[in-house]
């Protein structure tokens, strides 16, 4: 199997093609819908993913631990978790279509919630398959699954401009949607068809197996769920407090974030196995610790990017009249930031089975970003809810690290932090020389390559310090 670093390697690789496909959607979307239809579709988005991590059921963690355990089950633990969710989405997503339908100012949007609900349930089913794929340490196979989703979508979306826009001179909220769902059944049979030494599965109606799933996986549930909660609850109290305008701009600086959150989870989600199995102490210091040190690399780069470069980026995405999403944008960099390292200390937490510990955290979290957004969205708009963002956040991964840190003694070098901060200035400042003297891309394409040359000469990039992320996994 690959290392670690190999499969986030073709994980970040993925995204990066299929982000950059993603990119042409979110400009093609937002410029067509306008920013108020854009808000409808960016709420509509964050609710149905916060109703697909209720109706996962943890059963993503629970099924990808299960597999790499029971390898002679594999097949039937697949096929078990796959009908299960199937019929967990119908209930979810069943209850969060009456829920629509009985809140008026929300009604409008039944028919849009109803087709981009089908498309959570193929995602969702691809999700599972993530587990497969990281079992096998084959996540090429997950990476060319989501290029083609994307580019499926793509091409929707070019047929529907083509047509709809043509004809009635707008694409409405649905058809973005039907895109959407278009594109993630057919990333669900491209995942399908390359499983590796797995059949696609079976609808199977097994109910001591979906028992023993619901009995493992509702600690995960709970926590999930929660996270979810505090993670989403942003845009859909701002969609009840403000107007769809400002949804709309925050939507589009929310989507970018989202988009290159992946690269720590994935990171996390490939780690998990190495922290749960790695039972010597200074090893697991030593991993989390080089784990810690390549995701502040990373993540000193996009912050120093998205900040510096806030307004033009969603300016050139999506035209002027989202402009005032770039200084959100921006904010929302910072809380980005704090993800890198906040998102690996939850997966630690998790392979140490303090899940207890992580409830009580997101309980607390959703308690406080309630209370925070509900005192200042109604009074400041979206640049609270950007803020209020970054405090949920930063307050997530200093708990976090505390309780990582009370059993994993880690330590991050001063030396190392002090250069990644000056380096990550350093790139801000080219980067904001720059564009005002060249066009945004060759600007942020000459500040990566600051940041990385400062990287190499100042020693951040030696192979010893990335040892253990670099060996394969057994």
């Amino acid at each position: 199997m690959a290392s670690v670093l190999a499969n986030t390697g073709w994980s970040v690789a993925g995204r990066v093609a299929s982000g950059a496909l993603g990119v042409v959607v979110a400009a093609l979307i937002s410029r067509l819908l306008g920013v108020n239809n854009f808000g409808d579709y960016a709420l509509l988005l964050s609710l149905g993913a916060l109703l697909q991590t209720a109706a996962d059921f943890g059963l993503y963690l629970t099924v990808t631990r299960q597999l790499g355990a029971a390898a002679s089950r594999q097949q039937t633990i697949l096929s078990s978790a796959m009908s299960l969710r199937l019929v967990l989405a119908v209930v979810v997503f069943g209850l969060g279509g009456v829920a629509i339908f009985l809140l008026p100012t929300y009604r409008f949007l039944l028919s849009a919630y109803a087709v981009a609900a089908l498309g959570f349930l193929f995602q969702s089913w691809s999700q599972l398959f993530m587990g497969v794929y990281q079992t096998y340490g084959a996540m090429w196979r997950a990476a060319l699954g989501d290029f083609v989703g994307r580019l499926l979508q793509v091409v929707v979306v070019g047929v529907f401009i083509s047509v709809f826009a043509h004809q009635y001179g707008k694409v409405s909220v649905v058809f973005a949607t039907a895109a959407f769902a278009v594109s993630a059944a057919g990333a669900y049979l491209i995942h399908s068809l390359l499983l590796p030494q797995l059949r696609p599965f079976r609808l199977t109606f097994a109910g001591e197996k979906w028992k023993e799933l619901l009995t493992t996986s509702w600690p995960l549930a709970l926590m999930l769920i929660l996270s979810a909660i505090y993670f989403r609850i942003d845009i859909l109290m701002l969609s009840w407090f403000r107007p769809a305008v400002e949804v709309g701009w925050y939507g589009l600086a929310y989507r970018i974030v989202e988009s290159l959150l992946f690269i720590p989870a994935a990171f996390g989600g490939l780690l998990l196995p190495k922290l749960s199995a790695t039972r010597d102490t200074t090893k697991l210091r030593a991993l989390l610790e080089q784990s810690l040190y390549a995701l502040l690399i990373a993540g000193g780069l996009v912050c120093s990017l998205l900040i510096s470069a806030g307004t033009p980026i969603v300016t050139i995405l999506s035209g002027a009249e989202f402009s005032p999403a770039g200084p959100l944008l921006s904010t929302l960099a910072i809380a980005l930031l704090v993800m890198f390292f906040g998102n690996l200390f939850g997966f630690t937490l998790v392979a140490q089975g303090k899940q207890r510990s992580l409830l009580v955290l997101y309980a607390g979290l959703v308690i406080f970003a309630v209370i925070a957004n509900s005192l200042t969205i109604p009074h400041f708009g979206a640049p609270a809810a950007a803020w209020v963002t970054v405090a949920t956040e930063a307050l997530s991964a200093i708990v976090a690290g505390v309780l990582v840190h009370k059993s994993i003694h880690f330590r991050i070098s001063f030396g190392a932090l002090l250069a990644i901060s000056v380096l990550s200035v350093a790139t801000w400042l080219v980067c904001r020389a720059l564009l005002g003297v060249i066009p945004t891309v060759p600007a942020l394409i000459l500040a990566m390559m600051v940041y990385g040359a400062g990287a190499w000469a100042a020693g951040l990039l030696k192979a010893k310090q990335f040892k253990l992320l670099m060996q394969k996994t057994a």
